[in-house]
């Protein structure tokens, strides 16, 4: 697919999962990263998407994410920044409870171990309604 450079998307992908595992922030795939992921396609998009439950986004784990990642932004319910390679990472900051996101499932991808919404059809019939 044109555009769209995916061994920048890997290492996008490594670095928010190091900068979220030492702020201690849960997380989700959502979006066209975790479809990607689940349906072992090429992501549309040049971007990655993460979703974490409120309750995960502790006082801590902003605080860490705020003083170690360059360029973040909160508005609108979203973090946003992008990696050392310039690829945008989105984080949404789920307000309600949804069935797919108590029991997430598991994915192992490039040696890590990944959530995403369970079940995943049903998520993704509704991404992006999703507050």
């Amino acid at each position: 697919m044109y555009g769209i450079d995916v061994s920048k998307l890997d290492k996008a992908l490594d670095y928010v999962y190091d900068i979220l595992g030492r702020a201690q922030v849960d997380f989700m795939l959502f979006g066209d990263t975790a479809y990607s992921i689940y349906k072992n396609t090429i992501p549309k998009y040049q971007k990655i998407n993460l979703g974490v439950m409120r309750h995960d986004m502790t006082e801590f784990g902003r605080r860490i994410l705020m003083l170690t990642t360059p360029g973040i932004v909160e508005e609108d319910g979203k973090m946003k920044f992008d990696s050392p390679d310039g690829v945008p990472i989105e984080i949404r900051l789920v307000q309600k409870d949804y069935p797919f996101f108590k029991n997430p499932d598991s994915v192992l991808f490039r040696g890590d171990m990944y959530n995403i919404p369970n079940p995943f059809d049903a998520y993704w019939r509704v991404y992006r309604l999703i507050q």
